[in-house]
């Protein structure tokens, strides 16, 4: 996904701080198991406790399919040519997924 063309630069920050272990970067849910979380990635967005609360669901649930969240661009204002723009990278994103 990080590959795909586009306006914008794609980051995939694994950042995490939790009470038991400080600040890490996980690379699997499993690596949060049992931890308390205080600061994710992305900052306090609702969109990240979306999707936190999806990954958890999923993982206790035992079911395993891709899922993620992506945040896009900010826009002051309607501008059809950034959101055609944003729209089409995302496409291209997407596209990479296995």
């Amino acid at each position: 996904m990080a590959l795909a063309p586009g306006r914008w630069a794609i980051r995939d920050n694994r950042t995490v701080t939790t009470l038991e272990r400080g600040t890490f970067s996980a690379n699997k849910l499993e690596e949060l198991a049992n931890q308390t979380a205080v600061r994710g990635s992305g900052g306090g967005y609702l969109s990240n406790e979306i999707a936190y609360r999806a990954l958890n669901t999923m993982s206790k649930s035992n079911v395993q399919i891709s899922m993620g969240h992506i945040h896009t661009p900010r826009m002051q204002n309607y501008d059809r040519d950034v959101l055609e723009e944003t729209v089409d990278q995302i496409k291209g994103m997407l596209a990479r997924l296995p």
